[in-house]
């Protein structure tokens, strides 16, 4: 008799956590959020999405095998009817979710260069972590006047995007991008000491040769002691000495994929849009080399 009694309050037991997990819309997601890592800058990001939006969210992830699976619910599949749309975070949950071709919407977010992932099939909309745009440019030559001539570092045989950079430096009036290529760390200082010579300022691209926190510390500490200010994308740059950088807030992506959502549930229709993100002026750089700066821009 007593193993009966187990039995039936195991089986009572089980039956009350699945009436409270339905209770909870576990079982019930109206949405689903694929994360492509769970990677601190991914998890702000989904976090204020949930925080926002007044919709129930399953999050979705991918093994080691490239299945997917979810800890809030049973579906596994990407393009389930019981969803009404996917927020992809991550240029691998984007890529995924193309490769798939699902037929509902998809909102991605963190994701640096989406047109080179989305096909014309489904329907894609979503905040880019494109920082390199002319408006964002034009910025930095309204508050340095001085900046004609930006020299551009990156390594043609790993990098992706910067003949795209450059082509947005170039089209902002009254400034060119002087592009030095760099095939291994140890071109970087021969590339350097042209660069002091030829530009106004080193601009720095994402770029996996040049991109590391000894280099970039290296990189701008070089171009200071020859009077040759930097510029940057995080605050990192602006740390280490860059006179001008802008920052991206991942819980802002957040907040911007969460309204996008929320505006095309009500009208149907969705723009792409770019990252918001704040700029930061290293004034004892710009004191440092006696810059000519427009405060009047950065008060704006």
């Amino acid at each position: 008799m007593l193993k009966y009694k187990k039995i039936f309050f195991l089986f009572f037991f089980l039956g009350l956590v699945s009436s409270l997990a339905r209770a909870n819309g576990l079982d019930t997601c109206k949405g689903a959020v694929l994360i492509s890592r769970e990677i601190k800058p991914y998890i702000q990001m989904v976090k204020v999405v949930e925080e926002t939006l007044d919709i129930p969210l399953c999050r979705v992830f991918f093994d080691k095998k490239g299945q997917v699976y979810s800890l809030d619910s049973k579906l596994s599949s990407l393009d389930s009817r019981e969803w009404e749309f996917i927020v992809a975070v991550g240029p691998d949950a984007l890529s995924r979710l193309v490769k798939e071709q699902v037929q509902i919407p998809v909102f991605y977010g963190m994701v640096l260069n989406p047109d080179r992932i989305i096909s014309n099939n489904g329907m894609f909309c979503g905040v880019t972590l494109d920082l390199f745009t002319p408006e964002r440019i034009r910025t930095f030559k309204q508050i340095l006047p001085g900046l004609h001539r930006l020299a551009v570092m990156y390594n043609p045989g790993s990098n992706q995007i910067y003949q795209k950079i450059i082509e947005k430096i170039n089209q902002v009036s009254g400034v060119k991008a002087l592009p030095f290529e760099v095939l291994s760390e140890s071109d970087i200082p021969g590339a350097l000491k042209l660069a002091v010579k030829e530009a106004d300022a080193i601009y720095f691209i994402p770029d996996h040769t040049v991109i590391s926190p000894a280099i970039v510390k290296f990189i701008i500490k070089y171009g200071i002691s020859r009077s040759i200010p930097s510029l940057g994308y995080n605050r990192f740059f602006f740390e280490s000495g860059a006179v001008l950088s802008f920052s991206i807030d991942y819980t802002v992506i957040g907040r911007q994929v969460s309204d996008m959502i929320t505006q095309f549930k009500k009208s149907g229709e969705c723009m792409s849009k770019d990252p918001e993100a704040d700029l930061l002026y290293n004034e004892k750089v710009a004191d440092l080399l006696k810059m000519e700066v427009n405060e009047q821009f950065l008060t704006q």
